[in-house]
Parts: C-alpha cells; sequence; structure tokens
C-alpha cells in the first residue's frame, strides 16, 4: 500500500475543510470526503505547485464542491461548474467560488477564451459520453490560457496534467 505524505499547508486546509463539511454536508456526500482524501491531498499539491494564490481555477464538474472548496481555502479564485450545481451551490457561494450551472457535454462553457490559469477535470471524463468527449476537452481547453495547467484525474486516481 501507497503511504500517502501531507504537508502542514494540507493538514490546515483538510481541518478547515472537514469542519465546513461536517456542518453543511449529509450521508453519502460525507462518505465521499473521507474516501477521497488522499486523492484531493496530490491535486492540490500538484495545483499550488504549478499556479499561484489568486489564480483563476476552473473545477469542472464540481459536484459535491469538495475540490473547489478546498482550493478557495488555498487562496485561488474559483469557478465551480457542474450540470446540476443546485445542492451545493449555496455553500459553494458562501465561501467565494463562483458556481456556473452547464452541461460539458452539449454545450459551451460560458467564460472567456483563454481566461482560466488551471482546470480541474477530476472524476468526469469516465461518466461523459464517449461520442462527447473530444468536444468537451476542446472546450476546457478553450477557456484554458495558453501555458495554463490542466489537471484530469479519473476514477483510479491516477493523475495527469501536463501544461498547454
Amino acid at each position: 500500500m501507497r503511504r500517502i505524505k501531507f504537508s502542514q499547508m494540507s493538514i490546515d486546509v483538510f481541518t478547515k475543510l472537514e469542519e465546513i463539511v461536517i456542518g453543511a454536508y449529509k450521508g453519502s456526500d460525507l462518505d465521499m470526503f473521507y474516501f477521497d482524501t488522499p486523492r484531493r491531498n496530490e491535486l492540490m499539491r500538484k495545483v499550488t505547485e504549478f499556479l499561484p494564490k489568486g489564480a483563476l481555477i476552473l473545477d469542472a464538474g464540481c459536484a459535491p464542491g469538495f475540490t473547489s472548496l478546498a482550493l478557495k481555502l488555498l487562496g485561488f479564485t474559483v469557478f465551480s461548474l457542474d450540470i446540476e450545481p443546485e445542492p451545493y451551490k449555496e455553500i459553494l457561494e458562501r465561501y467565494g467560488c463562483k458556481v456556473i450551472k452547464a452541461d460539458l457535454e452539449r454545450g459551451c462553457i460560458p467564460l472567456p477564451t483563454e481566461s482560466m490559469d488551471g482546470v480541474i477535470f477530476t472524476e468526469v471524463l469516465e461518466h461523459l459520453n464517449p461520442y462527447y468527449i473530444s468536444s468537451t476537452m476542446c472546450e476546457l481547453n478553450r477557456v484554458l490560457k495558453t501555458g495554463g495547467i490542466l489537471i484530469p484525474q479519473h476514477a483510479k486516481h491516477r493523475e495527469y496534467w501536463e501544461k498547454s
């Protein structure tokens, strides 16, 4: 089994995030929060390594919003996009995330071209209809600034990233 190392920054963010989550979420969302902690820790490490505080980040397919909240706690400007953000919209907006309702498969992301420093795309790709993957990735690339960072993750908790 792989041992996960947590930095002090990660511990501080996850302690605050846990307080938020326990107060605002219920049931299976709470289970998911604890299950995804190692993956989220690795993601936060990559984001803070490649992007400065204050960078504009799109969390595409953000439900239930844990990653968006963690990024916000780390000092990023976060745009939380989901096809059904309503269950999480209030909590995300309370902590300063900008919530966007959009269908990644069938529409344009309502953000300007080359407006995001980073795009986080966690555990979404495997839920898309294969017919729409190409157009979805093109749309994510459209909103990503030249030189920006795309960090997709899939359900097996392996991370892939590259600079555009």
